[in-house]
C-alpha cells in the first residue's frame, strides 16, 4: 500500500516545489489542500502517513483574516500528539510552534536577502541540514520569529532570528526526529545540491 501524505497549502505561491518530485519518486501518493482557495483540511486526515505545512506572506497571528490558520494549529497539536512526522516550512513553522505553545513573535528587522546561517552543533547532525557548509549563505524572505517550544533544540539562526530552525526531542519517528524547518529556500527554491538528496533520503 503506497504511504500518503498530506501538504497544505496556505498561499497560491508557496507550493511543495520540489517535494512534490521526492515524494513522486518514492512512490508516496500526495494530496495538496488549497486552504487559501477555501478547500477544508479533509475529515480523514489522521489517516494520512505525514504532513506537510507550507509557507505564506500572512503571519500565524492573522488568523482572523485567514481562518484556517485556526485550523491548521487544531490538527498540527493533534497530530504530533499522535507521533505522526510533521515538517513545517516558514508560515508552517510558526504554526507547529503554536501547536507546541510556543509564541510566535515579530523579528527585530526584516531578513530579505542573503544571510549567513549559523548551525548549532546539534544542527550540524541534523538528517535534513547536514549537507550544509557549517555556516550556509541563503536567502531569506521573513519578518517573523518564533520562541523556542518545550521539548524543541534549536539548530540553526541567524544574528538577527536566533531561532531559524528547530526540531524536536520528545517525538520519535522509526528513524530520526521530526524535525521543524524554518527555511524559505527548502520550500521551493532549493536545487539541485546535497540537501535535496538529504531530503530525499527521509522519504522512506
Amino acid at each position: 500500500m503506497k504511504k500518503k501524505a498530506l501538504i497544505f497549502q496556505n498561499s497560491k505561491g508557496d507550493g511543495p516545489g520540489i517535494f512534490s518530485g521526492f515524494l513522486e519518486a518514492k512512490g508516496w501518493h500526495r494530496r495538496i489542500v488549497h486552504l487559501y482557495g477555501g478547500e477544508s483540511i479533509p475529515a480523514d486526515w489522521s489517516r494520512y502517513d505525514f504532513l506537510m505545512i507550507m509557507g505564506g506572506p500572512m503571519g500565524v497571528y492573522d488568523d482572523r483574516k485567514h481562518p484556517y490558520l485556526g485550523d491548521e494549529v487544531n490538527v498540527i497539536r493533534r497530530a504530533l500528539e499522535q507521533s505522526k512526522p510533521v515538517i513545517g516550512l516558514c508560515l508552517g513553522a510558526q504554526l507547529m510552534s503554536r501547536a507546541l505553545g510556543a509564541r510566535v513573535v515579530k523579528a527585530s528587522r526584516q531578513e530579505i536577502g542573503w544571510y549567513p546561517i549559523e548551525m548549532t552543533a546539534e544542527g550540524a547532525r541534523d538528517p535534513l541540514l547536514a549537507s550544509f557548509s557549517s555556516n550556509p549563505v541563503l536567502f531569506l524572505w521573513h519578518e517573523d520569529g518564533f520562541l523556542l517550544p518545550k521539548g524543541a533544540v534549536r539548530v540553526a539562526g541567524t544574528r538577527e532570528c536566533p531561532i531559524f530552525s528547530i526540531h524536536l526531542r520528545n517525538f520519535k519517528s522509526p528513524r530520526r526526529n521530526c524535525p521543524i524547518i524554518h527555511s524559505p529556500p527548502l520550500a521551493g527554491g532549493a536545487r539541485g545540491g546535497g540537501e535535496d538528496k538529504r531530503i530525499n533520503s527521509l522519504l522512506v
